[in-house]
């Protein structure tokens, strides 16, 4: 059985490196972070976890997905006060976990945790996120370019239960 666990930010970087590691070709493809090509596998590594590690503010709430004493995954959320939303600011499954009860117990806890309106802005070619996303009952609001990444995110919306 899946268990949604608050954690501290501080337990979070492992959580992230070793879910990276496992999936390095897909998160290369899919990370908001531009990378030098010259680095070797091990420093995109390193610099995608910390531009994660550091995109996390202390206000949020972290949660890690425990299966049988392993994490599988993680999420972020962020309440943009004094607005009933909340931004879900990083979400991330073990590949090889991404399974229809995984993705339930991911769901359940974010909508158990956040408020009456969920925003969330994902890289646009992170087609697979954005497609569950809506999936999920998200619908798209805007594109936005971000210079610090020097590429578009779409941002998308769902009202919660």
């Amino acid at each position: 059985m899946v268990r949604v666990i608050e954690i501290e930010k501080s337990e979070l970087s492992k959580i992230v490196f070793d879910i990276y590691n496992e999936d390095l070709n897909h998160i290369k493809k899919i990370h908001k972070l531009k990378v030098e090509e010259s680095l070797n596998d091990i420093e995109k590594l390193v610099s995608y976890v910390s531009n994660t590690m550091s995109s996390i503010s202390d206000e949020e709430f972290i949660f890690k997905l425990d299966l049988d004493g392993e994490a599988i995954g993680f999420f972020t959320l962020l309440n943009v006060l004094p607005h009933e939303v909340t931004q879900l600011n990083g979400f991330h499954i073990s590949k090889n976990h991404r399974t229809k009860e995984v993705l339930k117990s991911l769901w359940e806890g974010i909508e158990k945790n956040a408020k009456k309106n969920i925003i969330c802005g994902l890289y646009e070619e992170n087609k697979d996120a954005i497609n569950h996303l809506k999936k999920n009952g998200f619908e798209e609001q805007e594109y936005m370019f971000f210079d610090e990444y020097d590429k578009n995110f779409l941002i998308l919306n769902k009202k919660n239960k």
